[in-house]
């Protein structure tokens, strides 16, 4: 499956080149001229990652990278600009952006920000599965009777504390089950 990226540059002949650039390393581009155009794609595209200019004839980037995080979080977002300051990449950074990459940009060093992009969103997905899996195999192990339930909220209290704990009661009961779930 392709990783679709939306280009958003008011910069014709970069967005071409970009757009040139990663169509021939296998990713689907769309690009946008400027934030309204932009803002019309999202509503039928929901890109992998944006690669998004700070500054726009319609509009800040800072202000899109916003939009775009309480929308569709899960997209990753590479700002650029050709104006770039120490002070608006902290800010773009912030706000959720992953990187803020200086105009003209090499297309080598692109094409490797975006190898590391994608290798971090595979691990987050990762994780989350992860987190998903973890969480079924202790209800299953652990059990879901009102007694036990009542365990693992005092267990969740205790994990909190920075103390020791002892776990005590007779043979096959568990108790290793329950400190490795104290743990996690």
């Amino acid at each position: 499956m392709k990783l679709k990226i939306l280009i958003v540059d008011d910069d014709v002949i970069l967005c071409q080149e970009m757009s040139k650039l990663l169509k021939k390393n296998n990713y689907d581009v769309s690009t946008a001229s400027g934030l309204k155009k932009a803002t019309d794609l999202l509503d039928n595209l929901i890109p992998d990652i944006i690669l998004l200019d700070l500054k726009l004839p319609d509009g800040s980037g800072l202000d899109f990278l916003k939009t775009v995080k309480e929308k569709i979080p899960e997209t990753m977002v590479l700002m650029l600009s050709g104006y770039g300051t120490i002070s608006s990449a902290v800010e773009a950074i912030k706000n959720g952006a992953l990187n803020f990459l200086t105009k003209p940009i090499d297309p080598d060093y692109l094409l490797i920000t975006l190898e590391q992009i994608i290798e971090q969103k595979r691990l987050r997905n990762r994780l989350i599965v992860l987190d998903l899996e973890i969480a079924d195999r202790r209800k299953m192990v652990l059990g879901s009777s009102k007694n036990m339930k009542a365990v693992l909220e005092n267990s969740k209290t205790a994990a909190d504390l920075d103390s020791t704990i002892l776990i005590s009661g007779e043979t096959g009961t568990g108790k290793q089950l329950l400190a490795h779930y104290i743990h996690l």
